[in-house]
Parts: C-alpha cells; sequence; structure tokens
C-alpha cells in the first residue's frame, strides 16, 4: 500500500521550515510518558545485546589515523554505518521486535520515520514475522519507499517532517489495534542503542571519551545509561546540528521543550523536541554539548569520504565534525570514539553535500568576470586559470542580467583549487589581468 498527502509545491524548502516551527506533539504515547517518563538499568541493556546480537553486527571500532593525528590524541570510530541497513536504528528495532515476539504480541507495528529507523523495522520485522507499517514523510529519498517495500513493509507517505508521520502512526495503529514503537523514545529502541556502548568498552581499553550525535536522545541516552555505571570516569559528549538543537534546550529549560528545526545536510537530524524518557535517563548525569555548524558537518563528510573511504550522512558526520574543529575540549593524547551512527546519504544530495565540504575545506572558489563578447575571451580567462594547476568545474554565461552593454559577457567558473594558498595564488593572477573586471569569493575571504 503506497498513499500520498498532497501539498502545495510551493517553497518546500519554506513548508518545511513552517511546520517544523508549528510542530508540536498532539497525541499521547503512554510510552513516552512526559508526567511518568522511563528509566534504563545496564541489566536491560545487557539483556537487550544478548536478545540482539545474533541479528545485528559487533561493528569495528577502528583506529582513525587521520583524525588522530589533527587532534594529537587516539580517535576511534565506531562504524554503525556498516550494518546491514546503514545505521545503529538496527539495534532498537530489533530489540523492540524481539520485545513483541517474547509477549507473544506479533501484531501489525507501525512507525513514523525517516529513512533509518524505517529500513531498520521493516528488515527485521520481515525476518522476525512481524507486519510493518512505515508512514514517511513527503520529502524522503524515493529509495526508501522501494527499500522499505523491498522488505515487505506497507508504505505510507504522509506529512512533511517527522514529526507529522509520527501522529498519522500513532493513529492508524490506534484504529487498527497495531502497537505504535517511537523510534526515539521507546525504552526498548533507546536500551538496543545502549548495546554499542557494550561493544565500545569491549573494543577500546580505557576510553576516555565517546562523542556521541543527538537527535531525539535515544542514542544518547543509551549509551549514557551503560557507560556510567560500567566506567564512570568516561566522558559522554552529546553532538547536535544547529539546525535542531533540542538537546540543549531541555537541558536549558530542564525539561524537553517543543524548538524550531531548520532543514540540515541530515533530515534525522531534524527533531524538534527531545525524548521524555531520553531526558529522565540522563538527568543527573554530568552532561557536555557540541554544536555543529552545518558547513563544518559538509566539511567532515568530505574527509570521510577522501580520508576514510567511505560515505557517512549528516548525522553520522557529527561526531567526527565536532572533534575536527575542536569543540570536544581536553582530548589531548586521550583516547577519543566517534560513534558513526549512519551511512544513508541521498546521493541525489551526494554531490551537492560535496561541495559544501569542498567550500568549507576553502578548495571551491567562485570566479566573476566581465568580458568582451567575442571570440577568445572565454579560452583566454580557463588559460589563465588552468596555469595555476587549478581545475574549473562548472561555466555559466549571463548575457544580459549585468550591468553593462550588450557586447559584454558575465562568466561564473566554480574552480577547485587544493586549499587557501592556491586559490591567492590564482586570485592575484586574475587580478592582474582583469583588475576591477573580476570578483573572486570564497568562504574565509571576501569577495575582492
Amino acid at each position: 500500500m503506497l498513499s500520498f498527502l498532497r501539498t502545495s509545491s510551493r517553497g518546500s524548502r519554506f513548508a518545511i521550515r513552517r511546520a517544523s516551527a508549528a510542530a508540536s506533539d498532539s497525541y499521547f504515547d503512554p510510552n513516552s510518558d512526559p508526567n511518568n517518563p522511563k528509566n534504563l538499568s545496564l541489566a536491560e541493556i545487557k539483556q537487550a545485546y544478548e536478545r540482539i546480537k545474533d541479528g545485528i553486527l559487533h561493528t569495528e571500532c577502528k583506529k582513525s589515523e587521520y583524525f588522530s593525528k589533527l587532534t594529537d590524541s587516539e580517535v576511534y570510530l565506531k562504524k554503525e554505518n556498516k550494518q546491514r541497513t546503514g545505521s545503529f536504528k538496527e539495534r532498537g528495532a530489533r530489540n523492540a521486535l524481539m520485545r513483541l515476539a517474547e509477549q507473544q504480541q506479533k501484531k501489525e507495528v507501525f512507525i513514523g520515520s525517516n529513512r533509518n529507523y524505517a529500513t531498520a523495522m521493516a528488515c527485521h520485522g520481515k525476518q522476525l514475522g512481524i507486519p510493518i507499517t512505515c508512514v514517511l514523510p513527503r520529502f524522503i529519498p524515493l529509495s526508501t519507499i522501494s527499500l522499505c517495500k523491498d522488505f515487505g513493509a506497507k508504505v505510507v507517505v504522509q506529512g512533511i517532517n517527522n514529526t507529522e508521520s509520527r501522529k498519522v502512526a500513532f493513529e492508524l495503529a490506534q484504529k487498527s489495534g497495531g502497537e505504535f514503537i517511537d523510534g526515539h523514545d521507546h525504552i526498548d529502541i533507546i536500551a538496543g542503542a545502549g548495546t554499542i556502548a557494550l561493544e565500545i568498552l569491549e573494543d577500546v581499553k580505557d576510553v576516555d571519551v565517546i562523542v556521541v550525535p543527538v537527535a531525539g536522545g535515544g542514542l544518547l541516552a543509551g549509551i549514557t545509561a551503560a557507560v556510567r555505571e560500567l566506567s564512570p570516569k568516561t566522558r559522554v559528549v552529546g553532538v547536535e546540528s544547529k539546525a535542531s538543537h533540542c538537546f540543549s534546550e531541555a537541558l536549558k529549560n530542564g525539561k524537553p521543550v517543543n524548538v524550531r528545526t531548520r532543514t540540515s545536510l541530515s533530515p534525522s537530524l531534524a527533531m524538534s523536541r527531545f525524548g521524555y524518557n531520553s531526558f529522565n535517563i540522563i538527568k543527573g548525569t554530568p552532561t557536555e554539548v557540541a554544536k555543529i555548524k552545518e558547513m563544518d558537518l559538509a566539511r567532515a563528510i568530505l574527509i570521510m569520504l577522501e580520508n576514510h573511504k567511505f560515505a557517512v550522512e549528516g548525522a553520522g558526520a557529527l561526531a567526527p565534525a565536532a572533534v575536527m574543529t575542536g569543540q570536544v575540549e581536553d582530548i589531548q593524547g586521550k583516547k577519543v570514539v566517534c560513534v558513526i551512527s549512519g551511512g544513508n546519504v541521498d546521493s541525489t544530495m551526494l554531490g551537492q553535500s560535496i561541495d559544501k565540504g569542498l567550500i568549507a575545506d576553502d578548495r571551491l572558489a567562485l570566479v566573476e568576470v566581465f568580458l568582451p563578447d567575442r571570440p577568445g575571451g572565454l579560452c583566454e580567462l580557463l588559460e589563465l586559470t588552468s596555469s595555476t594547476g587549478a581545475k574549473t568545474k562548472h561555466i555559466y554565461m549571463e548575457h544580459v542580467f549585468h550591468k553593462f552593454d550588450i557586447f559584454t559577457v558575465k562568466m561564473k567558473l566554480e574552480v577547485v583549487t587544493s586549499g587557501m594558498q592556491h586559490s591567492e595564488e590564482l586570485r592575484k593572477i586574475l587580478e592582474q589581468r582583469y583588475g576591477d573586471d573580476l570578483s573572486f569569493h570564497m568562504r574565509k575571504m571576501r569577495a575582492v
């Protein structure tokens, strides 16, 4: 079953922002009760691990030579992107479904989510013989719809963000007598996420810091619950995108509150509220928070691709971005583990993410030049550009929309360089030739 909610096509980016700003809980989930939040014990996490260990991967926690050298510390990457469906969500999904099976309740499960939780539930629902209905936001990648259906799940496309999709899933479960399982705050989901900490502490002895991406809070809460019992000296640092800051707002207000979210490199980060159970679990534990800009997130995605040879989604790049930008303090000479939560990059957006990363790393410049509209002008510009070893990526021509006469053309070049020094060399060469007719744009350089 596949159904769509019709919405206006005017400015999808702004539609998302409006809906996110207004998003709030309009249903009551008894498994995520603000007045009676649940706690999580180490015993429950260990039980979850015994329950799921034969159905998920014990992912590697490998030292990163690049980040270790950059930070003068030992940095390890916990690669949850290596799970079958590409994210840590499999742990919680399998644990929650197996708990239902133990209770002899193999009734239909309804979930509202973006890609990671939906595909994890669809995959493990098929393995365990439990029917799954995935309610997905309207702007979900088409590949996610296909993947969920390939696993045998029913798919409903409704809502323009995770909050709306979860509400629809909850209502469908209520009407049909099925089971609604929240992908961020259900206690069995959190316990499954906490099993990551058991593997980290087994694989990396005497770890000093674990850096964890944060959206709805389940991953952070699960890891915190395990680490504070097994390794109380280990710091757990939560990292969130500045586009979605529900964790820091919850800490600021002393409780989860609804916040305005913005579009992000990873849709899974756009959570309007931190989980009630998750907040209750971490409450009272010393908590550190790092906030990452979207450009730094793009740079981290690029660096992971270039230096570690695999793609990560925005949420998966949060922890490396925090370490890379120095927002995790006091790590010199220490053992640091970055949780790579997922690697499900929307293939239609990967190129744009890479370009944003190149800009953030000062390796992509925009050159604007006014030239006489006659043969040879563009050829000369390209020869000057290539003489420095720079690579022209895209060329744009504007014949009319500029301030000069019809015999002038405005050329725009996107140029790839090796970095700031190389870009400065190119700028000087072009400036000597074109003078005031040149504008040169880079992230750390004003237009000149």
